[in-house]
């Protein structure tokens, strides 16, 4: 019998960050790239458990990083699980990298553009967490 584990937002206060990114690497080179890039230390984490409208529990994998001061955290999550999509509506993108928490705190141009300079990231955008149903269902 598989659990299902969600993260642990406060939708009271929930502010955050998405990013949707485009590569054919491995989620573990992504999370290195990433870690260079933004000077943090995803580590690998327990995989985070999505149930579906149809009962499924899809696994994902999940990166963690918590910013000293607790300030915000980040998740480099899988969008394509063992089961499904975590955003059915980007199948295309690989990875989701998400800030929780002060987001205020991080400048989301100079994200974009540190991410764009990695060789293998073939396209980022920043997800519209207002408009976002599928990342709206994950986080609450």
């Amino acid at each position: 019998m598989s659990k299902t584990y969600k993260l642990d937002w406060d939708a009271d206060d929930l502010e955050l960050l998405a990013f949707a990114v485009l590569s054919h690497q491995k989620d573990y080179k992504i999370a290195w790239a990433v870690n260079k890039a933004l000077h943090i230390d995803l580590v690998r984490v327990e995989d985070y458990y999505f149930e579906m409208p149809s009962k499924q529990v899809s696994s994902h994998t999940c990166f963690k990083y918590t910013c000293d001061g607790d300030y915000y955290e980040w998740f480099l999550l899988e969008n394509k699980g063992t089961e499904s999509f975590l955003l059915p509506e980007i199948k295309n993108v690989s990875t989701l990298l998400i800030a929780s928490g002060s987001t205020d705190l991080i400048d989301a141009d100079e994200v974009l553009k540190k991410l764009k300079e990695i060789s293998f990231v073939l396209g980022i955008f920043e997800i519209d967490s207002n408009t976002s149903k599928s990342l709206k269902k994950i986080l609450l």
